[in-house]
């Protein structure tokens, strides 16, 4: 483990952290834990299923909402509800084909209002002055795939909390988890 003043271990949430009565305890303990040392960066992975993002991660003033995805076939991400999840108003740039269903638009809009109360909240209780959103998925088997979701994700651009522009994309898995060599 790494030992440093500036960076702290990894933490597991007990519970999911979301809107509701569970925020203001993570709020003691994330400022409990970081001792009062506000630019201390940490990594939280959230409690599984929760209605935000899976992995929460902060380095100086810079919060990563960190969405984690994989499938054993073809993956596919509802990229403009997990951003909405955790708060981050977005516009799609290409046309849609069909328009969303009314209980879309609102399932949406309440997830947005919800989301982004809790990031704004955990960006002051931070110090936080940006939050980016990323999608981290297992490597898609072909190249096809991989563009589409690609695709998928640069479609829906944001523009809140400090974040101008699509989400990041990060790949894990595939020839990366296959290259790795471990001595001991």
């Amino acid at each position: 483990m790494l030992e440093h003043e500036s960076v702290s271990g990894i933490l597991f949430a007990s519970h999911h952290i979301s809107e509701g009565s569970y925020l203001n305890s993570y709020m003691d303990v994330l400022k409990q834990f970081l001792g009062g040392k506000n630019q201390q960066a940490f990594v939280l992975v959230n409690g599984r299923g929760a209605p935000y993002a899976d992995l929460i991660a902060r380095s100086g003033e810079i919060l990563f909402l960190i969405q984690c995805k994989t499938s054993v076939k073809r993956l596919r991400v509802d990229v403009e509800a997990e951003l909405k999840k955790m708060g981050f108003d977005c516009e799609k740039q290409s046309e849609r084909k069909r328009d969303p269903s009314s209980k879309r638009k609102a399932d949406l809009a309440e997830s947005l209002v919800k989301g982004s109360a809790l990031t704004n909240s955990l960006m002051e209780a931070l110090g936080c002055k940006i939050a980016v959103p990323i999608f981290m998925c297992s490597e898609p088997s072909t190249a096809d795939e991989k563009k589409k979701l690609k695709t998928s994700v640069e479609d829906f651009h944001v523009e809140s909390f400090g974040w101008k522009g699509p989400g990041a994309l990060l790949f894990v898995g595939g020839s990366t988890e296959r290259s790795m060599t471990i001595s001991v």
